[in-house]
């Protein structure tokens, strides 16, 4: 049965622009005004939660390209994510929920601040690409679901760390794709004494690894694996008289496999194993110690159509 019907509302103009300095040198600038309007309405009462707010978002970035193949950028920019703005997505992980346990920091927009820095790089007539990009990112009002879905106020979070990733088609007949990425997160506030302070912020892992690869075989069939590996992550954080109570889920990695051949020059069958390993893990915690068990071995295959010259 249908308990209450959320609805929001975005108006918004914006502008984006490329001003190139120089051969080599082009500075990005954007700028993006939302009117925002969001409301929860429970089912059994009537009762309606509502919300209206306005944003100015922006962001600036310099490009230096002093060869063809390489770039360096530095780049800030501010964004504002409120309360029920992935609705249109199909998600609910911000969702306005009209509950006696809503506070007014609830209803707060989170605030993003991004800085970040990087370089990127092509080889071998551009069959190699690798990047580099260090970054800080910094939020007021940052939140997080629970395990009823209800929205948790955490307070001021900070982000610093970096990344590394590759893709590219190393021979003919090899791709590969990956990267690691490097996050050290900290609760920067959740209020005075509260053990949450200093912390890493939910679901926040520190060390990320992704790799995949696929080999193709004599014109018609693709052979293919991938991993995934993040570290521990945290759920919440509990002071009592003994102590704080850390509730977190550990490290896990995950394999993939994939496979494709083409029937026909048009039509082409792929199969796709996820958790090969059947590998019981934990990909989400919440501060009560709920956590989420990620699926176990599935498998899926799906027929695709090439597009012709005559399509």
């Amino acid at each position: 049965a249908v308990t209450g019907i959320t609805e929001a509302t975005t108006q918004a103009l914006y502008a984006l622009d490329t001003i190139s300095l120089t051969d080599s040198l082009k500075l990005n600038l954007g700028l993006r005004y939302d009117w925002y309007k969001t409301s929860s309405k429970t089912v059994a009462t009537g009762a309606v939660l509502s919300l209206k707010d306005q944003f100015l978002n922006y962001q600036a970035g310099l490009v230096f390209k002093p060869t063809q193949n390489s770039s360096f950028y530095a780049s800030y920019a501010k964004s504002t994510t409120p309360v029920g703005s992935l609705i249109g997505e199909g998600q609910e992980g911000n969702a306005l929920t009209n509950t006696a346990l809503i506070t007014l920091n609830d209803l707060k927009a989170e605030k993003t601040s991004s800085y970040e820095v990087g370089t990127k790089w092509e080889f071998f007539d551009a069959a190699l690409a690798l990047n580099l990009a260090l970054f800080r990112t910094e939020t007021i009002n940052a939140r997080t679901t629970s395990s009823t879905g209800v929205l948790e106020y955490v307070g001021e979070r900070r982000i610093d760390g970096f990344e590394v990733g590759f893709n590219g088609k190393i021979l003919p007949f090899w791709n590969i794709f990956g990267g690691y990425t490097y996050m050290d997160s900290e609760i920067r506030n959740a209020g005075v004494g509260n053990a949450s302070n200093g912390r890493a912020f939910p679901n926040t892992p520190k060390h990320s690894f992704t790799a995949w690869s696929t080999v193709d075989i004599a014109d018609r069939f693709q052979i293919g694996g991938g991993a995934i590996y993040n570290s521990k992550q945290y759920g919440g954080y509990t002071a009592n008289a003994l102590g704080t109570i850390v509730r977190s889920i550990p490290s896990y990695w995950r394999f993939d496999a994939t496979a494709s051949m083409d029937i026909t020059d048009n039509i082409a069958l792929r199969v796709n194993v996820q958790n090969l390993t059947n590998k019981r893990y934990y990909d989400r915690t919440y501060t009560t110690h709920f956590v989420a068990i990620a699926p176990g071995r599935s498998a899926f295959a799906s027929a695709m159509r090439r597009a012709t010259r005559d399509d």
